[in-house]
């Protein structure tokens, strides 16, 4: 009876949790992209170089590596410290093992069941997904404003769900089509495909990159799931911690082909160091939110952090850049709402159903 108490409590302050970690992520996500175009809109007087932006960011992951190291000196990872599983039903906590500093680094005692040459080679195609999402989102806020760019990236969620279908085997029924059509129109209204045709290439190319970012974030997250299944937090973390080591050595030098054979520049006494260094710190709080949302709460509803930046950024762009989407975009963000909303009350369905069975 205790043990039901202490796990019914522990469902509360999951719930609580989750909250706190959607504005976690709807905040700090609105707060690393508008950082990201104001330093892009200081950059671009000067230079021009979303890779740098893309590279300066992602070396920050090396700190999520921080949770699992600690875990290791308290004689423990994982979860199940708390006496309870996800769903809130006792589980026993085990005793504290003793694991090396290279086990924990390389993921031997992470979950996972990796010999540490494979898990190495698995982050690294995640570390191209990675990099060719965020260079992308990085190169559209250069051309749109936050707002557009941030509206068409939310469409993750719809692009996860067409990729679950085809890999992990889920069943969407008509609610989840229905979604995933509203999420492509909403799409298809941003983009605004018959303005764009002719008059302003610059807005197609960077709505597109927009797009091809929430495509590439899809296939990052389905294939994690496909690879990784349900890692711990801490080995979340520390697959992030890889990823910025990675950029550290392989971006690091593609970083430096690219400077060097002038496709992009780097003016460093015109570099607004504090906006950069302000918008990685709060992109490290959005990868930490989203790391520790996958351990207390579902995917799905934490990526309605994701979509609420949409109306924030809005907000931001109308007060302090003076920019408004047309009809037609504000139209379309709407429609990218609804289809998240979709999803996530199937997602609820879902659970319903489960919890009958």
């Amino acid at each position: 009876l205790a043990s039901a108490y202490a796990c019914a409590a522990a469902m509360d302050s999951r719930f609580l949790y989750s909250l706190a970690i959607v504005f976690g992520i709807t905040l700090t996500q609105s707060g690393s992209t508008q950082c990201s175009k104001s330093a892009q809109d200081d950059i671009s007087k000067s230079m021009g170089s979303p890779l740098f932006i893309t590279w300066s960011g992602t070396i920050f992951n090396i700190f999520l590596a921080l949770p699992a190291l600690l875990g290791k000196h308290r004689g423990g990872l994982g979860v199940a410290h708390s006496g309870c599983d996800r769903m809130g039903e006792a589980s026993a906590v085990s005793p504290a093992s003793r694991t090396s500093t290279a086990s924990v680094l390389f993921g031997e005692t992470l979950g996972l069941g990796l010999r540490p040459a494979q898990f190495l080679a698995r982050v690294f195609m995640f570390y191209v997904l990675w990099l060719v999402a965020n260079y992308a989102f990085q190169y559209s806020l250069k051309l749109v404003a936050a707002s557009l760019a941030a509206s068409l990236f939310s469409t993750c969620p719809a692009f996860v769900a067409v990729g679950s279908v085809a890999l992990l085997g889920r069943q969407l029924g008509v609610l989840g089509w229905s979604a995933v059509v509203c999420t492509v129109l909403g799409s298809v209204l941003v983009v605004e495909p018959w303005e764009g045709i002719g008059s302003s290439s610059s807005l197609t190319l960077g709505l597109m990159l927009a797009l091809t970012a929430s495509l590439c974030a899809a296939a990052y997250k389905v294939l994690f799931k496909l690879v990784f299944n349900d890692p711990p937090p801490e080995a979340v973390g520390m697959i992030l911690a890889w990823i910025g080591v990675y950029a550290m050595t392989v971006g690091a030098a593609l970083l430096a082909a690219v400077l060097f054979s002038g496709v992009e520049a780097v003016s460093w006494a015109g570099v607004p160091w504090r906006v950069l260094l302000l918008g990685n710190a709060l992109s490290l709080g959005f990868n930490f939110f989203v790391g520790w949302g996958i351990a207390v709460s579902d995917p799905l509803f934490v990526s309605l952090g994701s979509v609420l930046t949409v109306p924030l950024n809005i907000v931001i762009d109308a007060c302090v850049r003076s920019t408004t989407p047309t009809a037609m975009q504000a139209a379309g963000m709407v429609c990218i709402v609804a289809g998240f909303l979709l999803l996530m009350l199937l997602d609820v369905l879902e659970r319903r159903a489960r919890g009958k069975m």
